[in-house]
């Protein structure tokens, strides 16, 4: 009569094993697919770090260039804006009308608040 009861026991525990073995199996594959998909979202994460480092870079330069052309243009313009004052200068020495600017308009253009050089 015991060897009906253990049979009887491993009938109803064999299903049970069973259904639990296939549960650990589906959780072991979830959980590689976990970390496959994570060990993805790393390599992707790399990439993305570079791309944005390298364009970050090109930015930088172009910035640096750009910084460049205004300093130089900026320098151009005082330098202009210099040059017409010293016509102008040069005019009212000679007794003519001034071509480019009256004398207020002159220091405004200079944005340094000097009257022009040479003059």
């Amino acid at each position: 009569m015991m060897d009906f009861f253990i049979n009887v026991r491993r009938a109803i525990a064999f299903p049970r094993a069973r259904q639990l073995r296939i549960e650990i199996e589906r959780s072991q594959k979830v959980q590689q697919a976990l970390e496959a998909a994570h060990h993805n979202l790393e390599l992707r994460v790399q990439e993305r770090t570079k791309e944005l480092e390298q364009s970050n870079k090109i930015l930088r330069e172009k910035s640096k260039t750009l910084e460049r052309y205004n300093r130089v243009t900026q320098n151009r313009e005082l330098e202009m804006a210099r040059l017409k004052n010293e016509i102008d200068a040069l005019l009212d020495e000679l007794g003519r009308p001034r071509r480019y600017h009256s004398p207020e308009q002159s220091l405004k253009t200079l944005k340094i608040g000097e009257p022009a050089r040479g003059g």
